[in-house]
């Protein structure tokens, strides 16, 4: 896990950069992840932004077919995280209240996904922010507190 000094040092892109400063960013961190068969590896970020409708800017900055602004992955220590950023991702952005969670999901071997392929990172993706990043921002969100 890596919290950011500046929220633009874990992103790339001129149109995600701008929306996290225009957005009053406090904080990005990042972690990455790995599955249980060790073949999908991933980063996700998540921005704390002054306001959902920041939120959104940012999680809808540069996308489309050729993405230009993502999310930095963060390579690991071991032996399968270490290959994050290597390949080929699915990279994007949802958000939940005034955060914006953002992805980047690939194979270990950073081959280019089919569509087929593409839901099964986009799933993962979906699998693991439910089950630690969404659980945790719920819980700040209700208590004030950390998740």
């Amino acid at each position: 896990m890596n919290k950011e000094k500046k929220c633009a040092d874990g992103v790339s892109g001129t149109k995600i950069t701008k929306a996290l400063k225009a957005g009053g960013c406090t904080q990005l961190i990042r972690a990455s992840y790995k599955d249980s068969k060790d073949k999908i590896i991933g980063t996700i970020g998540v921005a704390n932004l002054k306001t959902t409708t920041a939120a959104k800017k940012v999680a809808s900055a540069g996308g489309g077919k050729e993405r230009q602004d993502y999310l930095k992955p963060l390579p690991g220590t071991d032996d399968i995280t270490k290959f994050l950023g290597t390949g080929d991702a699915y990279a994007g952005g949802w958000i939940h209240g005034h955060y914006t969670v953002l992805l980047w999901f690939q194979f270990k071997d950073g081959h280019n996904p089919s569509k087929t392929e593409l839901k099964r990172l986009y799933q993962a993706a979906l699998d693991i922010t439910e089950k630690t990043v969404f659980p945790a921002l719920d819980t700040r969100s209700l208590t004030g507190g950390h998740g």
